[in-house]
């Protein structure tokens, strides 16, 4: 089979994350090495997971520690109740994906010199290639080992891991069911391989062959497969001078064990592992990964053995990749004679020598507000007396700090620029017993998980913000993220959540004005769960909405503007001409292009809101688009306050624009004939979205930039142009009081985008608005509304500005009234075609003015 170059499939670039699982690892190669191309494909976010007690090995030695864990990547220390063994290479991108489950490891050894044996699937997502479905189910298998760890791992941790998945949703997606090629995996709540692949096995085979360089003392797996098929030759290929395998006198009766020093067409460690089960028809089985031929490796249950990943070919596809590598070959080389047995005494003896403790694995200390906090799970019965925190270059940051018990945390108290550097810990223990931990910095880290998409859209509107960035491609990338591929479910997803506190850097003073925002404001309305928590769009809210992300991240050495690195630059369009803009324009005529682009925005919006509103499934990404829209024509607005543009009088959205939007979404959320707004609540179950808190504070922002008012003059004196102006008014007032409904974060948005858009000399006016409107939506949602269909009250009072409902709805809805004429009364309602419908009067009962 061919040999495969890490460097070859990376070139092309097109992955956005990586995550690699493994045993052992020389993090120095990693970070020198393999992080370096991965970031020069495009991997911003990086993930490697490894056994805890090998981390805890590499901690321990100046030589092999390393230096940016935790910060330029994310380092798992996985807990096991064997060993956290497998083998698995995962590459993320929207477009364009790759996987390799193997044997090797992730060392210089395992990347070039020794012979290993690995499985390389490069694929589309969302095709019918099969890498699809073992990208999957390796993903499945990723999430029961996390699952695994219990409290031992902080959330940040997790949610990192997790994080990987929002490069590419189809991950989440269901695998088909096993074909000729399947990937299997051994964790704590699955069967062991043994037990998954030997439904799928042949009642008869012609013989068996294994390589593998360790085998566990009793031969547990030879002897099963012995007892399986006890006619079929068991030939077993070891390389005499390194692998670990018992002398025993009955398994050489038994078992056929060949010199296999010379398998493969180069020299070094034969560290492959692989299994074929030869039939000499059609129904050959082979199994190739990180699973040695041993009972920890095939025979796991929920209390013993390793987590293990393998790949296997069944039928045709087995017997071709066998006779690829060469495994029926194994039966022509030379039987293991007293020499051989001799070396494999030596290599057995060298292996008894285990420099890892398993009783040692490394902790997580996660960066908080206060300090470095640890999870007190983690920490077994040792209890820390004191603790001494490195940065990245052995220097220490702080001796002898005496950790505290903070609910079911350790704290170190740690602050500003050590905490901000600190990248590992000694913690000695009052048995004498001495664990190290690495820090994971949350918000380096949580930077690295956005996309590119991401970083550019950061750059972008921390510009907009500051007044110097170009509006009319800020426009153009939000219009992008808001329309295309939204990837959003119709049912929010619920993470569990962690004991560890977020923390926060002390950057989070640097964010422009109008992004900058606090985190505390976040926790204080946990009540209100997202409905959409990953991806562009997510982060896209997050800036706009949220005020998060902007400003946060420390300053990178050698990134560009949209976050790029030198080596992501290398071969973009752009990687030598950052000056390609469009020439010179004045400030008038770029605010008339942004008002263009605003144009398309909102008339892409209404689109999809007219769409949403016919189709039978209601799902949330209008809705939620919506709140994007809304919340950059406010920006927008914010913007326009600036010298740069309040000097030369020029708006960046049309007013006509604004008012268009609003007229469509009190058609399509609220008209009689679609109530989109109603239906989509339906669908969700619950009101209680942080999103749609935001959507009914930025509706009765929008309201007021359209210059609303609650205006009650409806005497027959006025004009009637001016009276069923007004009339239309207070019923859009009213649409958006209904759905207010006491909701203190929606009230709190509307506020704040009011008193922050508002220009000179109207502060005054648009307080009194904010006061006058929320005072008037709290009187509405005391009225006591009718509970059932009821009859009205023959010649009851009513006139035209009333508050009225109807008397045959089961859940009545207050409508304000336009006309009183005889016996028939006309009520706003914005689906009609003529903007009112007309009823009976003793169908309608006047509730309020």
């Amino acid at each position: 089979m061919a040999e495969i170059s890490l460097h070859e499939v990376l070139k092309e670039g097109g992955f956005e994350a990586s995550l690699i699982t493994t045993f052992n690892a020389y993090l120095p190669f990693y970070e020198e090495i393999v992080l370096s191309r991965l970031r020069a494909a495009g991997c911003r976010h990086n993930v490697v997971l490894m056994d805890a007690a090998q981390c805890h090995v590499a901690y321990a030695n100046d030589e092999t520690r390393p230096k940016y864990a935790g910060m330029e990547y994310t380092l798992v220390p996985m807990r096991s109740r064997g060993a956290f063994h497998p083998k698995i290479f995962l590459l993320v991108g929207r477009r364009k994906a790759a996987i390799f489950v193997g044997s090797h490891n992730l060392t210089l050894s395992g990347f070039g010199y020794n012979r290993e044996l690995s499985t390389r699937f490069e694929f589309k997502p969302g095709t019918d290639n099969i890498g699809n479905d073992i990208a999957r189910q390796a993903w499945r298998a990723i999430e029961a080992w996390l699952a695994a760890q219990g409290d031992v791992l902080p959330e940040p941790l997790r949610e990192a891991v997790r994080a990987v998945s929002n490069f590419g949703a189809w991950l989440r997606a269901q695998a088909a069911p096993p074909g000729e090629v399947a990937f299997l995996a051994q964790t704590p709540a699955s069967p062991g391989i043994w037990g998954q692949l030997q439904p799928r096995l042949p009642e008869r085979v012609k013989r068996i062959i294994v390589v593998g360089p360790f085998f566990d003392s009793d031969l547990a797996l030879l002897s099963q497969f012995r007892q399986t098929w006890p006619r079929a030759p068991i030939l077993v290929g070891v390389d005499p001078e390194t692998a670990v395998l018992p002398d025993r006198s009955d398994a050489k009766k038994k078992f056929d064990f060949r010199n296999a020093a010379k398998l493969g067409k180069r020299g070094g460690y034969l560290h492959a592992k692989c299994v074929f089960f030869d039939t000499g028809g059609g129904k050959d089985v082979l199994v190739v990964g990180s699973a040695n031929p041993s009972a920890p490796a095939w025979l796991g249950t929920g209390r013993f053995g390793n987590d293990e990943a393998v790949v296997v070919r069944y039928d045709r596809a087995a017997s071709e990749s066998a006779e690829q590598l060469g495994l029926p070959k194994i039966a022509d080389l030379r039987a293991l004679d007293t020499s051989d047995w001799e070396a494999l005494a030596e290599a057995r003896a060298a292996a008894n020598i285990d420099p890892g403790k398993r009783d040692a694995p490394l902790v997580v200390a996660n960066s908080v507000d206060d300090g470095l906090a640890m999870e007190i799970a983690a920490l077994k019965s040792h209890r820390p007396r004191s603790a001494t925190v490195f940065d990245s270059v052995g220097d220490i940051l702080l001796d002898r700090a005496v950790p505290v018990v903070k609910g079911q945390s350790l704290l170190i108290n740690v602050s500003g620029e050590a905490r901000r550097l600190a990248s590992m810990i000694v913690l000695r223990c009052s048995d004498d017993f001495e664990l190290r931990a690495l820090v994971h910095q949350t918000q380096a880290v949580q930077e690295l998980m956005r996309s590119g998409k991401q970083a550019q859209l950061r750059a972008s509107l921390a510009g907009l913000s500051s007044g110097t960035g170009d509006l009319v491609k800020v426009i153009a990338a939000v219009e992008k993220v808001i329309f295309d591929e939204p990837e959003i479910e119709n049912s929010p997803r619920r993470h569990s959540q962690g004991k560890g506190p977020a923390g926060k850097g002390d950057e989070e003073q640097t964010k422009p004005e109008s992004l900058a925002g606090s985190i505390q404001e976040q926790r204080k309305r946990r009540a209100h769960r997202r409905l959409l928590e990953t991806g562009d769009l997510a982060y896209l809210l997050d800036v706009l909405i949220r005020r998060l992300g902007v400003g946060l991240e420390r300053d990178l050495p050698g990134r560009d503007d949209k976050g790029r690195s030198e080596e992501e630059l290398a071969g973009t369009d752009d990687a030598d001409d950052h000056s390609q803009e469009r020439e010179e324009l004045d400030d008038t005529d770029i605010a008339k292009l942004c008002r263009g682009k605003a144009r398309r925005l909102v008339g892409r919006m209404v689109k999809q809101m007219e769409q949403a509103a016919r189709r039978a499934d209601k799902g949330p990404t209008v809705l939620i688009q919506l709140v994007a829209v809304l919340a950059i024509v406010r920006e927008l607005r914010l913007v326009e306050r600036m010298p740069r543009w309040a000097s030369i009088r020029e708006s960046l959205v049309n007013r006509d624009d604004e008012e268009s939007l609003l007229n469509e979404v009190l058609t399509n959320l609220f008209g009689r004939g679609f109530q989109l707004y109603e239906a989509i609540k339906a669908v969700l179950g619950d009101e209680r979205f942080d999103e749609l808190a935001r959507l009914k504070g930025l509706l009765i922002w929008l309201a007021w930039d359209c210059e609303i008012q609650l205006d009650e003059r409806f005497d027959i004196r006025e004009e009637p142009e001016d009276v069923r102006q007004r009339l239309v008014n207070k019923a859009a007032l009213l649409e958006f009081a209904q759905m207010l409904k006491g909701d203190a974060v929606a009230q709190e948005e509307a506020a704040n985008s009011i008193l922050q858009t508002v220009k000179g000399g109207a502060a005054a006016a648009a307080s009194r608005w904010i006061v006058g409107y929320f005072g008037w939506a709290d009187k509405l949602s005391r009225i006591a509304m009718p509970t059932a269909p009821q009859k009205a009250k023959q010649n009851a009072a009513i006139a035209v500005g009333d508050l009225a409902v109807l008397t045959t709805e089961k859940s009545p809805k207050l409508r304000v009234v336009s006309s009183v004429t005889g016996q028939q009364v006309s009520l706003i309602d914005f689906g009609d075609v003529d903007g009112e419908i007309e009823f009976l009067r003793d169908r309608v009962i006047a509730i309020a003015r």
